[in-house]
């Protein structure tokens, strides 16, 4: 007997269970689905995507904005990077902003017209913020009150993003040590 798959509505959000699978994928379109994965480990799965949960020493969230679109900095690996390697570049090249403390805290599924692949996820701190300088697709930078997160970001309330984010956080609430080491001049 195969898996079955259940659909649900809940507060207007569509979800896809799998039988005897405690988690749902969240339906983006009838092409795509994502499921957050905590501290998936990955292998020789496929990934396409390395993004931060970057936080200044106020506790406030880096956002970019590409186009109309806010969202957290991050991007492609290139030329057989690392993991970190990818993220430090794309934190460089989208917010001039130099990181610390990285650590992985998952990935996210994503099954796309039958296709499955990952997108990474880490959380860092800001230890340097430069100058912005627009240089590739990103026109903006901004660090955020998590309370205000919605006024830039509309899918901020997804299931998926809510459970990164509940993720990277509990990284940051565990060590209280986080955001030492911050010198009012170098904080973002």
């Amino acid at each position: 007997m195969g898996s079955k798959s259940n659909s649900i509505n809940i507060k207007n959000k569509n979800f896809s269970c799998e039988e005897n699978v405690e988690e749902c994928y969240e339906i983006l379109s009838e092409n795509c689905k994502i499921l957050w994965r905590e501290d998936f480990e990955i292998s020789n799965q496929k990934y396409t995507q390395v993004s931060g949960y970057i936080f200044n020493s106020q506790r406030q969230l880096l956002i970019v904005k590409n186009g109309n679109i806010w969202t957290i900095p991050g991007g492609h690996p290139e030329n057989n990077e690392t993991f970190l390697q990818t993220l430090n570049r794309e934190i460089m090249e989208e917010a001039c902003v130099k990181i610390s403390d990285a650590r992985y805290i998952g990935a996210v599924e994503v099954v796309e017209k039958e296709e499955k692949y990952y997108q990474l996820r880490f959380v860092a701190k800001v230890s340097e913020l430069l100058p912005f300088k627009q240089e590739w697709e990103i026109s903006e930078r901004l660090f955020v009150e998590l309370k205000d997160l919605d006024k830039y970001i509309t899918w901020c309330h997804g299931e998926t993003f809510q459970k990164q984010l509940n993720s990277a956080l509990k990284i940051i609430d565990k060590k209280t040590s986080f955001f030492a080491g911050l010198s009012p001049d170098k904080k973002g």
